[in-house]
């Protein structure tokens, strides 16, 4: 499988006080940390941070159009889910997209087998553009890209995320 992604199981402190609650108690939790994580992962891309909450490296082509990085058409954004599965909470993305932000990549070069690549890249001139243009290349240099990554469950978040859990579970009782 393509993609990133990891796995948030609730910590032993919080083991006990789960153990007394019935099945639907139980996924009423699990359900409080997919939308906790969900909105955490929104967030980070809103507002250009890590998964440990460290401000993410601008990339040059979000600082040339002056947008957030990792944020343009909203696909990758948007290719990230959060699912409870069992006794614990996955998260992630399928898209490998992803996988390269999440790890990040060398600088290589991808070199046409035969032919030439062709790319379609926005027509310019007087008309608009309504038409896109194809440009024929034999080589595509590709820039280091450093890591990106996104998902995961820094202190932050578990200290939060205990706090939410043992609210509900006062309620539950």
């Amino acid at each position: 499988m393509s993609g990133v992604h990891i796995e948030y199981r609730i910590g032993r402190e919080l083991a006990d006080e789960m153990a007394r609650l019935t099945a639907v108690q139980t996924n009423t939790l699990l359900r409080s940390v997919q939308n906790y994580m969900d909105g955490e992962i929104r967030d980070r891309f809103a507002e250009g941070k890590l998964w440990d909450d460290s401000p993410m490296p601008i990339s040059k082509a979000a600082q040339a159009q002056g947008r957030q990085t990792l944020v343009d058409t909203g696909h990758l954004r948007d290719s990230y889910h959060v699912e409870v599965e069992g006794d614990a909470v996955v998260m992630g993305s399928d898209s490998q997209l992803a996988l390269i932000h999440d790890q990040g990549a060398k600088a290589h070069t991808i070199y046409a087998k035969g032919g030439a690549l062709k790319f379609s890249v926005p027509a310019t001139g007087p008309r608009g553009g309504a038409k896109n243009a194809h440009v024929f290349v034999k080589r595509v240099d590709i820039p280091e890209l450093p890591a990106r990554p996104v998902v995961g469950v820094n202190p932050r978040n578990d200290r939060e995320i205990a706090e939410e859990l043992l609210d509900l579970i006062g309620r539950m009782a």
